[in-house]
């Protein structure tokens, strides 16, 4: 009896190891199997430069959570050439002075493309960089012409309209309201002293006078040197160009003080920052007139608030920086698919071919294109709804002008 007894405890235990063996192998050979899938397709890494602290930081943010919904979706469709895309970031707290050693760092841990989510200086200072490395740079929502200009042009693309279109866009709806002078008031950051010359270029070529200019330092907390100094301009209008936050705030509240009849234009900056709205007294932002690139009437719009709002909430306000985050990964996606893998030339060339993508910001109608010698996608001011503050929040449509597009 107790040699049987043993017979079978043996017999058992043999019985649980072949199992353990078995599943053992098993579990190496889907290992082994999912190492070759993962050696064939390995993920295609995008990295992407963001600011968490630093003035570009309510910019950067929408932009990074856009590309945490994308990325997923992408996946889930099978990725990118059948490849997982993967996302790295680098944070150079809107310090152009550390960006390009952070692009190389994104690029040395298997970044094939970069994102610049973060100012435009700093998609400047990558430029060198990505041509050195011969990576595709490609800036969702900085304005800046200098970004896709010569020196070291030839690997950086942009999204978003530049100034030069927003000098554009206001240039002639001033002409239709008879504005002839108007006077700046702008931030002394490197982004908006960049961007500077292409606004008031294109609005002196439609015959708008520039008739003041005053800077306005980061650390202000009050900006009526300057207003004082527009004032005996006498401007028909002041343009705020600003990358908004608490300084353009300390602006608004100050030309509303000071020059209260005179109307004020702004950039895209403050209609987008939700979160800067509540900084403002009641009245500062009333009557402020500012550029978008959103409205319902783009089905494409419709539907990236929808896929936002189903993963960050219902009440998620989606702003311009969404959409131009999509739009970006959105063309690189393409480029990869038309170049037929990873290689640097060929995603570049395929870039630089995109015609007609339809954008899911803008007019209906607005379409993005590249070409060899034209890296900024944003062209004429079809990309534009100009917009109006109703108290301290946003009004909808401006009713005395919009672009005309077909």
């Amino acid at each position: 009896m107790l040699g049987n007894g043993r017979s079978k405890r043996l017999a058992s235990a043999r019985l649980w190891l072949f199992v353990a063996l078995a599943a053992l192998f098993t579990a190496l050979a889907a290992g082994a199997a999912m190492a070759a899938r993962t050696a064939k397709n390995p993920p295609l890494i995008i990295g992407a430069i963001e600011d968490r602290s630093g003035a570009s930081a309510v910019v950067s943010k929408p932009v990074i959570e856009t590309l945490r919904v994308q990325i997923p979706a992408i996946n889930k469709r099978g990725g990118i050439l059948k490849r997982k895309v993967v996302l790295i970031t680098e944070d150079d707290q809107g310090n152009p002075t550390l960006t390009p050693a952070l692009v190389r760092r994104l690029i040395d841990r298997g970044a094939r493309a970069v994102i610049m989510a973060s100012g435009s200086a700093s998609a400047v200072a990558a430029k060198p960089v990505l041509k050195q490395t011969q990576r595709v740079g490609i800036a969702p929502t900085n304005i800046s012409p200098a970004i896709v200009t010569p020196p070291d042009n030839e690997w950086s693309f942009s999204v978003a309209p530049s100034s030069g279109g927003i000098g554009m866009l206001y240039g002639l709806a001033w002409k239709s309201l008879d504005i002839k002078k108007v006077a700046f008031l702008a931030d002394q950051t490197p982004t908006i002293t960049g961007s500077m010359p292409a606004a008031e270029a294109a609005l002196t070529k439609l015959g708008i006078e520039v008739v003041a200019k005053e800077l306005v330092p980061m650390t202000a907390t009050d900006a009526s040197p300057q207003v004082l100094r527009l004032q005996q301009a006498r401007p028909d209008a002041v343009f705020v160009l600003s990358l908004g936050n608490q300084l353009e705030i300390v602006e608004q509240r100050t030309l509303k003080r000071l020059m209260p009849n005179t109307p004020r234009f702004g950039m895209p900056s403050l209609g987008a920052q939700t979160s800067t709205w509540a900084l403002a007294q009641p009245s500062d932002l009333d009557g402020l007139v500012y550029t978008s690139t959103l409205t319902a009437k783009n089905p494409r719009t419709v539907a990236l608030t929808a896929l936002l709002r189903s993963r960050l909430g219902k009440n998620y306000v989606i702003t311009d920086y969404n959409a131009q985050a999509y739009a970006a990964l959105q063309l690189l996606q393409q480029a990869f698919e038309r170049a037929g893998g990873e290689d640097p030339v060929k995603v570049r060339n395929a870039l630089e071919t995109t015609k007609g993508f339809k954008a899911p910001f803008g007019q209906p109608a607005f379409k993005l294109s590249y070409g060899p010698d034209r890296h900024f996608a944003s062209a004429g001011v079809c990309g534009f709804v100009l917009s109006v503050f109703k108290g301290n929040k946003p009004g909808g449509a401006w009713s005395k002008y919009q672009p005309r597009c077909t």
